[in-house]
């Protein structure tokens, strides 16, 4: 039930970035992303934030999107230094490099950048088994802000597990590719319980996509 190594990307088997001749992510692969940000200025309230950071934010695309509809917002991805060159070009082609940068790390391990009041992560919680997922939160929960939210993204499996679409298919990828799982909103909720957030709830973003939230209390 386990990937073997040779058939798991880099960044699994180098989750912390060692190998700075890899490269991945072309810019412009980040389209859809963009239009996902744009949805989710919609849903969520961003007014009362300044510094959103995507952990695992690829080439930026969510928040050239969300940083496009909320002028007063900024963002910084957060992704292992061979993502950089890529995302770099991605967020200068939509001309949103004065509003969104990039930080080299580890978003299991190393800080954020000061200012930081807001987390997004956009299917990323998959990626993981329930023991890295907490290890993620946890952090996460260490260097955010009292009162700040976490934004999780995915596409949720009903709770029998047996729906929504999208959510059973990319189910099947991640028991292919990856040690993650798919996950309902009740179990991405006791994730975000468990690393010491609350006030947990979850909140479509449009028909196939929904935001699992947490607060730091």
């Amino acid at each position: 039930g386990k990937p073997v190594p040779e058939d798991m990307p880099e960044w699994l088997t180098d989750p912390e970035g060692r190998n700075q001749e890899t490269e991945v992510f072309s810019p412009r692969r980040d389209g859809w992303r963009v239009l996902w940000g744009e949805a989710i200025a919609g849903a969520f309230d961003f007014s009362p934030y300044r510094l959103v950071l995507d952990a695992g934010g690829a080439t930026g695309g969510v928040l050239v999107g969300l940083t496009g509809q909320c002028a007063w917002l900024k963002g910084v991805v957060m992704d292992l230094p061979y993502s950089r060159k890529g995302a770099e070009a991605a967020i200068a082609s939509w001309d949103a490099t004065a509003r969104v940068g990039f930080l080299s790390g580890s978003f299991f391990s190393d800080p954020y950048p000061e200012g930081v009041d807001c987390l997004f992560m956009s299917h990323i919680i998959h990626d993981w088994d329930d023991e890295d997922c907490l290890r993620l939160l946890r952090h996460a929960h260490s260097q955010l802000p009292e009162g700040a939210p976490v934004l999780i993204q995915e596409f949720l499996l009903d709770d029998d597990k047996c729906g929504q679409i999208l959510g059973v298919y990319q189910w099947y990828g991640m028991l292919h590719g990856t040690m993650g799982d798919q996950r309902t909103a009740g179990e991405i909720a006791q994730l975000l319980a468990s690393a010491g957030f609350v006030d947990t709830e979850s909140r479509p973003v449009d028909n196939a996509q929904s935001l699992v939230i947490g607060w730091k209390g």
